[in-house]
């Protein structure tokens, strides 16, 4: 084998020339070429048995089903289109009282009305409606006026207690305690009836007073 540059005789395993020092150039031929050497295939890995378990089947049957998840959303003012949140419940107010004792839809003014009953029929409309304190009061003033020396004052105060209680006489039937009333219609009908006894009485104690002033007035006329 001679040197590319100087064509000097180079030995076959020399790596430089000789003479003129240049680097030998080994020809493709002469380069050995290693063989390849067969690699054996990895081996496979086989993962071990799991162990056959010995929970029965029926271990979870009592357990509950799993509920999926949900996320919360949050409650925004500015997003149309999310979900309002449900309104309160309604406040339950709590149930009416119940009603009192004889106080069936009867109106304020109408027991504050005159009593014609109460007024001229005192000590009768007194008993009728259960009213014993009032009617022991009726039968003190009439026994006083039997008395000369109280007549007077016996007759004056069972007239201011005839004025009170056709001033009072509707509210104090209405409350008392020993006359129970169904309803108000009841009651009404009751007082119209006194009413009319009383107005028949009045009407028959004035034509008796006119009669007897004008017997009085004939009299006196014939007197004279």
């Amino acid at each position: 084998m001679n040197c590319a540059k100087c064509g000097a005789q180079l030995d076959e395993q020399a790596s430089t020339c000789s003479a003129c020092g240049a680097d030998v150039l080994m020809p493709a031929a002469s380069i050995p070429v290693a063989q390849a050497v067969p690699v054996a295939p990895p081996a496979t890995i086989v993962p071990p048995m799991a162990e056959e378990s010995t929970v029965p089947a029926n271990a979870f049957a009592s357990q509950d089903t799993a509920v999926p998840f949900t996320p919360t959303v949050p409650y925004v003012l500015d997003a149309p289109n999310m979900p309002m949140a449900p309104p309160p419940p309604p406040t339950m107010l709590p149930p009416p009282p119940p009603p009192l004792p004889n106080a069936l839809s009867f109106d304020e003014p109408n027991l504050g009305r005159w009593n014609w009953g109460a007024f001229a029929l005192g000590i009768f409309w007194t008993i009728g409606m259960r009213l014993w304190v009032w009617s022991a009061v009726f039968v003190a003033l009439m026994i006083s006026s039997a008395i000369p020396a109280l007549n007077g004052y016996a007759r004056a105060v069972s007239l201011f207690f005839s004025i009170y209680l056709g001033i009072k006489g509707t509210r104090m039937a209405w409350t008392s305690p020993g006359r129970k009333w169904n309803s108000a219609k009841q009651f009404e009908d009751t007082q119209k009836v006194w009413t009319v006894w009383a107005l028949v009485i009045l009407a028959l104690a004035i034509v008796i007073v006119v009669i007897a002033i004008a017997i009085l007035s004939q009299n006196k006329g014939v007197g004279l």
